[in-house]
């Protein structure tokens, strides 16, 4: 594990440099409550929106939970999980519902502008099992893979 290139050393390193204050892990804990308040509120405003035109085009929207493929609707939520939170982060550029309200921002570990790769990426890990408990110790996998750290503004 000794060219890995995310190690506690370059943590180490990045707190001692850094200009910022890292999230406390209660703003993170905070972050993932409210992102996910947000996140199925927005799935919920979007149903309730499809079935609103549906109803005005004069077609049934008659989606019977016994219809569902369980498959098939895991990997539709998870798809719009990531495009919720890349998009999100991306356009707040590195501030999540979450984040706007604790008042944290993500921020590459070297001081470089993050692009949407990294949001992609961010969201993609985030589907990771064990990704929230791996925050318990301040670095969830999602920062850690892809090199970025979320920080308390002033």
């Amino acid at each position: 594990m000794e060219n890995a290139p995310y190690t506690a050393d370059i943590l180490e390193e990045f707190h001692e440099t850094s200009q910022f204050e890292a999230a406390s892990i209660g703003q993170r804990f905070a972050n993932l409550l409210l992102d996910y308040a947000g996140f199925y509120a927005s799935v919920f405003a979007f149903g309730f929106l499809i079935a609103v035109i549906f109803d005005a085009a004069g077609e049934p929207f008659l989606w019977q939970e016994e219809d569902v493929n369980p498959l098939i609707d895991r990997i539709f939520t998870m798809l719009v999980y990531v495009v919720y939170y890349t998009l999100f982060e991306y356009f707040s550029r590195g501030r999540s519902l979450g984040k706007l309200v604790t008042r944290t921002r993500v921020v590459h570990v070297d001081g470089a502008e993050l692009t949407f790769k990294h949001y992609l990426l961010r969201s993609l890990t985030r589907l990771v099992p064990f990704d929230a408990f791996a925050a318990l110790n301040g670095y969830p996998f999602h920062d850690r893979w892809t090199k970025t750290k979320v920080v308390q503004l002033r």
